[in-house]
């Protein structure tokens, strides 16, 4: 958006070349340089062509993982904050990628002793190159040039909140070329520092009579008939409309167009269909998983002893939960109450410390002594990671609810479920204990749903980590 696609590939044609260059730079200059000339590593790094070969490849592995993270769409507006966001992204995941290859799958393309350095130099050749960029940009656009003529359909708040973005980011390169308003009265106004040229009802005319290059609109919903007329007229004159409008929704994230057996098919997403971030999302999830359970078995099995000896089997609690688009599924537990925890709980509702359709007791008399401490430190959910394996759970998302409680959810409540739900989320390290409004709780939820991202979630497991250690998942 915002840019042509020369200037896309002029972008990753210039990312292409600082990764190239920051590669062959430390091979041409690396003070140890026998380490290429081990027979260990499946390149013959003395043949510099397939050295090149295997740079250029590496190159181009980076401008995929930038056009993965979108770094090449809305650049005109990319503030530098995002720019270096992004670099620290691909950065951290080249050099995973890279290290996959070497320690896991175990071929060794590069020298280890090379490899820490060049994922260094690569990264901080990559802000240099953003920074340079940025301000270029910047000065290029503020002295007049490669600047775009928009005019702005509508008058109200959101114009208004329109215009004091483009104001506050001169750099931008937009110059409003006026207003156009749905009343007559307006007209020849100033409204907002720009003047209101016209209406809608002679937009077609306006267009034929100035130099215009895009075109906002910023009109509510209410007036959906003059959207459509807009739109058309944009068509026909081949002019680019962008809207900023309400009438998809205040939490649309994403819209899709896709053409099925010549059907137009309009898709409306809530969430950020990031497919490379949810892939990403996957394989940590099944490499945590599968650490977890491998380190701490021990630990698992010497839990389920000790649960045998103090009240005997089952050893296991098995629940039915509503998962992602309302999906029911079991999950198990180390049992941490009495056989008869179930039945016991109608008698038990009035001690109820939880507003809402959750049950919750923070001394509740059905638990265990064994099972205190293995609530504590969050044990008993252990066997949990067995669907996050099978991708019923994540290790980070909204807590999963059981059916009875999901039917006395209101109705804003059960968005939570349009996420894979995990072990942990903002509800577990934001003092879980304290909270007794469940009301709290889903707007937690909704938060992390409403924010998500891969560094958010590795925000979460890291605060998780002390809240486990420190007994305070009780």
């Amino acid at each position: 958006m915002w840019r042509s696609s020369n200037h896309k590939y002029l972008a990753q044609f210039i990312d292409f070349l600082t990764v190239f260059f920051v590669l062959f730079l430390l091979y041409s200059f690396w003070p140890i340089h026998s380490v290429f000339s081990s027979k260990n590593h499946i390149i013959d790094y003395e043949n510099e062509l397939y050295v090149i070969i295997l740079f250029l490849l590496a190159s181009e592995l980076y401008v995929l993982l930038f056009n993965a993270f979108k770094a090449y769409s809305f650049r005109r507006f990319t503030s530098l904050k995002k720019e270096f966001t992004v670099v620290i992204k691909v950065s951290f995941l080249g050099m995973l990628i890279g290290f996959f290859i070497t320690y896991i799958i175990g071929i060794q393309i590069l020298p280890r002793s090379f490899m820490f350095i060049t994922f260094m130099g690569i990264f901080f050749a990559l802000l240099l190159e953003k920074l340079l960029i940025f301000y270029v940009a910047r000065i290029i656009r503020l002295k007049g040039e490669n600047r775009k003529r928009i005019l702005i359909i509508g008058t109200d708040h959101r114009c208004e909140q329109f215009i004091e973005t483009v104001d506050k980011n001169l750099n931008w390169g937009l110059d409003i070329v006026g207003l156009i308003s749905c009343d007559a009265k307006n007209e020849g106004e100033k409204l907002y520092g720009h003047e209101i040229i016209g209406t809608i009802d002679s937009f077609e005319a306006i267009l034929n009579k100035i130099s215009v290059q895009e075109v906002i609109i910023t009109l509510s919903s209410n007036n959906f008939d003059s959207i459509r007329r807009i739109i058309e007229i944009c068509e026909r004159e081949g002019v680019q409309v962008r809207i900023n409008s309400d009438f998809l929704g205040k939490i649309t994230k994403q819209i899709v167009v896709d053409e099925i057996y010549g059907l137009k098919i309009l898709s409306i997403y809530f969430l950020n269909q990031r497919d490379f971030e949810l892939l990403l999302k996957r394989i940590i999830d099944i490499a945590g998983a599968l650490f977890v359970l491998i380190i701490f078995s021990p630990l698992i099995l010497v839990s389920l002893l000790l649960v045998f000896i103090t009240d005997g089997t089952p050893l296991f609690y098995k629940l039915i939960v509503i998962g992602k688009d309302r999906k029911r599924f079991h999950i198990w537990k180390i049992r941490t109450m009495v056989k008869n925890a179930d039945r016991l709980k109608e008698s038990l509702t009035s001690m109820n410390e939880m507003t809402g359709p959750v049950f919750k007791i923070k001394k509740d008399p059905r638990i265990l002594l064994i099972g205190k401490l293995l609530r504590k430190f969050s044990i008993d959910e252990t066997p949990q990671l067995l669907n996050v394996l099978k991708g019923d759970l994540s290790l980070v998302g909204p807590r999963a609810n059981q059916p009875f409680e999901f039917e006395l959810f209101d109705s804003w409540q059960k968005r939570k479920v349009s996420i894979k739900p995990g072990l942990t989320c903002l509800w577990q390290i934001n003092g879980r204990n304290k909270i007794s409004d469940f009301n709290d709780w889903v707007k937690l939820d909704l938060e992390y749903i409403d924010n998500w991202s891969i560094l958010l979630d590795f925000k979460i497991l890291l605060k998780t980590i002390p809240v486990i250690i420190l007994g305070k998942g009780v």
